[in-house]
């Protein structure tokens, strides 16, 4: 059973994390913020990121990375053991901004309160309220300490009309371009299936799983195991290969790979030593798949050339006057802007703390 809110939407947390707030003078000028969020280090913004959770569940101290658990509905969230690492990654990139003497200076606060809070959101370091230290976080970055817009900031919700302060990850690049030998199709189905079975194994929700592989569901559970497997035959075609015989299945020149068998295959081993280094090789390429999300994000946010096609806007600004001149123009279809300017305009059109 998976607990969706272990820290429940209350503003009784509020005094806790306004102190916090006012603990740190410089958020209160933009030239003052800038300096002192391009000098944060790394330690320093893991223990900062620490204690808005701490604050939010109530806490005096900081609290600790807990979300080794946590499920995300519709993506699988990185193992547990990554997302420090990653968070440090994103924070030094996101500081880049700050020392952009070329940006305007709400700009470069803009660019990184947007860049970590969707790291954050994407790492989902905290058994729960990750939306809400995403959105503090960011909030103390962009617009420093307004302690009267502070509770619809926590509040903010994609479930109600409009919202006080949303963060929208945007991510530019499509599937990945395999250089060896790929199946047409990875079924997560036995090769004489009926049809029940197959409709089953479309099916996967990590927190009631429908069937395990071999590994106990390692792959089969996870929101994106046609890409482990991919990557399997991508990195280790020789392994892959040698799994084939039960479970590839050629049908007028139409490959499909039966991925229940194939597992089973790699690790129907006797041999102890190549066992331990095939489980070895999927879990460590299972890690590396997870993290697709964020690298594919942080990419996206530091890759300054034009969109080949610009993303669909969402709704109509909810207050026109509020989007920054320097990006106005996105409110017209515009190939030329980079996705970092997308991401910017969206959250100016769709934040209800603008109206």
């Amino acid at each position: 059973m998976i607990v969706r809110e272990a820290v429940p939407h209350t503003a009784a947390i509020l005094p806790k994390l306004e102190q916090l707030c006012a603990s740190i003078p410089e958020l209160v000028d933009t030239e003052t913020r800038r300096d002192y969020f391009a000098n944060l280090c790394e330690d320093d913004f893991i223990d900062l990121l620490q204690a808005v959770a701490a604050s939010l569940r109530g806490k005096d101290n900081i609290q600790y990375f807990d979300g080794a658990d946590v499920f995300l509905e519709g993506e699988q969230v990185m193992d547990h053991r990554d997302k420090e690492p990653w968070l440090r990654i994103a924070w030094g990139l996101a500081q880049s901004f700050l020392e952009d003497t070329n940006l305007e200076t709400q700009r470069a606060l803009d660019y990184t309160g947007l860049t970590i809070g969707h790291a954050v959101a994407l790492a989902h370091p905290f058994k729960d309220a990750n939306g809400r230290t995403s959105r503090v976080v960011s909030h103390m970055i962009m617009r420093g300490h307004e302690p009267d817009k502070l509770a619809g900031v926590i509040e903010s919700s994609a479930s109600t009309e409009g919202t006080t302060w949303e963060i929208l990850p945007l991510l530019r690049g499509g599937g990945k371009v395999y250089e060896n030998w790929q199946p047409d199709t990875v079924a997560w189905h036995a090769p004489n299936a009926d049809i029940d079975e197959i409709m089953g194994g479309l099916i996967r929700n990590a927190a009631e799983p429908v069937k395990l592989d071999a590994l106990d569901g390692l792959v089969s559970n996870d929101f994106r195991r046609e890409e482990i497997i991919r990557e399997v035959i991508e990195w280790y075609p020789e392994l892959a290969n040698s799994a084939y015989d039960e479970s590839l299945v050629s049908n007028e020149g139409t490959a499909t790979l039966h991925a229940y068998e194939f597992i089973e295959s790699l690790t129907n081993n006797t041999d102890t030593a190549n066992l331990i280094f095939t489980v070895r090789v999927i879990g460590q390429l299972r890690r590396f798949v997870q993290q697709r999300a964020m690298r594919m994000f942080l990419q996206s946010v530091f890759d300054r050339t034009p969109l080949a096609k610009t993303p669909s806007l969402l709704v109509e600004p909810l207050n026109p006057d509020a989007i920054p001149e320097d990006i106005a123009h996105l409110a017209e279809p515009d190939a030329t802007a980079p996705l970092i300017d997308l991401i910017r305009y969206r959250h100016y059109q769709v934040s209800r703390y603008y109206s």
